[in-house]
């Protein structure tokens, strides 16, 4: 009986236009949640682990070395800083919006 022989799988990717980002979402304590290419999902997804984490944030964590913290209100910091005004940060910070708008400032109590 011979047995086959093994050749390496070969995974096939199309490649697109443009560099596609991968953004891996985290918890603060970096713990992996997801991976993603899509900004409104890693949006979504961070918004939900800082939604059920006790330090009430999460981290994106992008292929090109950058890292975006996301606050329960859709505050962001990014690390390092960048004044990259179309990549990105911009994307995901576009999906916040959308998910978590800012509130109403509060108003006073009339009596």
């Amino acid at each position: 009986m011979t047995r086959p022989t093994s050749r390496p799988a070969l995974l096939y990717v199309p490649t697109t236009a443009g560099t596609t980002i991968r953004f891996r979402v985290v918890t603060p304590d970096h713990h992996p949640i997801a991976v993603t290419v899509e900004p409104e999902l890693a949006a979504a997804t961070a918004l939900a682990v800082a939604r059920h984490h006790p330090a009430r944030y999460a981290a994106i964590a992008a292929s090109d070395g950058r890292w975006l913290e996301v606050h329960l209100d859709g505050r962001t910091s990014l690390t390092p800083a960048s004044s990259d005004a179309s990549g990105w940060p911009q994307l995901i910070e576009r999906a916040l919006g959308r998910l978590a708008p800012p509130r109403p400032p509060a108003r006073d109590a009339v009596s």
